[in-house]
């Protein structure tokens, strides 16, 4: 049986609540320390929260071909 190779892309879109003295600061702590990885949503920041949906979007691509 042949097996087909299906792109899919999952979405997420959310916030994380910083507490910093400027914007730019809030911006470099997020980049530097908020991040995901496929067993969930993390932060190193002591006092940070996020708010995303548990359920991301889906999009299924284009199969592109076979794989022997």
């Amino acid at each position: 049986m042949p097996v087909y190779m299906v792109p899919v892309t999952f979405k997420f879109e959310g916030h994380f609540e910083i507490q910093a003295d400027s914007p730019e600061e809030a911006q470099e702590c997020a980049e530097m320390h908020c991040g995901m990885t496929t067993s969930g949503i993390h932060s190193s920041l002591p006092d940070a929260d996020w708010n995303f949906p548990v359920h991301p979007e889906k999009e299924v691509g284009k199969i592109s071909g076979t794989q022997s």
